[in-house]
């Protein structure tokens, strides 16, 4: 898959393509299902899929202080490449790009810059200054390009949105989440230094910072920890520790069976089901015994 940064100076593979457009946030299975159809539409056609997304999610910029990411940019493009990709144009959204009007979003980008051939989007999909475009506008220039419109699908009854997922997560409904995106909902980072109180209590952690990710339930999860390709079961607390009151969330992890200098290095992290909410307690010996009945409550649950 190639990726390209801006949409001018494309090269000829990057353009005259099926063009998908959209925030992308999860990958998830209605997401899923617009590649499929570009896949099956490029297979007649002979040519290749584009899809055109923005960084940061255009929410995050109007609204600096939300977290609301599904999924980080690295698993992002991770994901469109697997699912079938060839052009991934990941577009910085800033205020110049959040200026630019529905029509010169059409006549600038789709068919000056991408000569889009075959245009698929959802059915409520709005673009450019103020939402100014919307499905009507583009069905005037179907001269231009052939629009292709899918309505949303559903699962079990309930749409499949990055909106209901992020529901989901914040619900510490994971295994929902999970079955809406169609794979398991990660996060991603690197393992810095804590205050080593785990350690000194033998539950050593290993500490992330929970960056621009959608919150989940604060509380302590059955997780599963990858590192260098490798998974181990755990346990993961993610939250404020009442105890010891933090400034902001942090993802702490004791992995199963493991013992291992890994300040530094990335880590991903697979929250897999809810245990309980987070607890303040009056001293070392609750929270001590409360871990340890919390890992063998983790351990009867993983695989």
């Amino acid at each position: 898959m190639q990726v390209f940064q801006d949409y001018s100076n494309l090269p000829k593979d990057a353009q005259n393509n099926i063009v998908l457009i959209g925030n992308f946030d999860g990958i998830h299975k209605g997401h899923q299902s617009l590649i499929t159809k570009a896949k099956n539409i490029a297979k007649e056609l002979g040519c290749k899929i584009t899809c055109l997304s923005f960084s940061p999610h255009p929410r995050k910029f109007f609204n600096p202080d939300i977290n609301i990411q599904i999924v980080n940019q690295a698993k992002k493009t991770e994901l469109l490449e697997k699912y079938g990709i060839d052009n991934f144009i990941n577009i910085q959204f800033n205020q110049e790009f959040s200026e630019i009007t529905g029509r010169e979003f059409i006549e600038d980008i789709l068919i000056k810059e991408l000569q889009t051939n075959h245009l698929i989007i959802g059915s409520d999909f709005k673009f450019g200054y103020k939402k100014s475009g919307d499905i009507e506008l583009l069905k005037k220039y179907q001269a231009s390009f052939n629009l292709e419109i899918l309505d949303k699908i559903a699962e079990d009854s309930e749409i499949v949105s990055s909106s209901i997922i992020r529901d989901h997560l914040s619900d510490g409904n994971i295994a929902k989440a999970n079955k809406l995106l169609n794979w398991n909902w990660e996060i991603s980072g690197e393992v810095i230094h804590g205050d080593k109180r785990g350690r000194e209590i033998g539950y050593p952690t290993a500490n992330q910072l929970i960056q621009e990710y959608i919150r989940p339930k604060l509380g302590v999860y059955a997780s599963y920890a990858e590192i260098k390709g490798k998974i181990y079961k755990a346990i993961t607390n993610i939250g404020i520790r009442p105890m010891f009151k933090l400034d902001i969330p942090l993802v702490e992890t004791f992995i199963f069976d493991f013992n291992s200098d890994i300040y530094g290095e990335e880590i991903t992290i697979q929250p897999f089901k809810f245990i309980r909410n987070e607890l303040k307690f009056d001293n070392m010996e609750e929270l001590t015994r409360q871990i340890k009945e919390d890992c063998i409550q983790a351990k009867s649950m993983l695989e």
